[in-house]
């Protein structure tokens, strides 16, 4: 697969993690490496579009609103559902975000 061609600047990606609660977060692709085989991302903010019971509900990246003016690379790869995806840290992997609202659980 070509990520090259499916990544673009706007796109967002989106890493879904814990272990006792499931944690959302959101990040924005804002420039492409030269050689397009990495992106440049900023965290976004997020806001709960359903709030459920016992400190759930589902949540949604609000684009253009950046955490920082913090800029992270990341390296494009595939994942195993063929999207393309990055690492962000040794235990959580963004996928490309499908537009869908998240589900959220911050009970611990």
């Amino acid at each position: 697969m070509d990520t090259k061609m499916e990544v673009k600047v706007g796109d967002i990606f989106h890493c879904s993690w814990g272990y006792d609660m499931t944690i959302n977060d959101y990040y924005q692709v804002v420039g492409l490496t030269p050689s397009g085989k990495s992106v440049k991302v900023r965290k976004l903010n997020k806001e709960t579009v359903y709030s459920g019971e016992y400190f759930s509900g589902r949540e949604m990246p609000i684009k253009d609103d950046f955490r920082s003016e913090k800029v992270n690379t990341h390296r494009l790869q595939t994942s195993y559902m063929d999207t393309p995806q990055i690492k962000i840290s040794e235990y959580s992997w963004a996928r490309l975000w499908d537009g869908a609202s998240s589900y959220f659980n911050h009970m611990d």
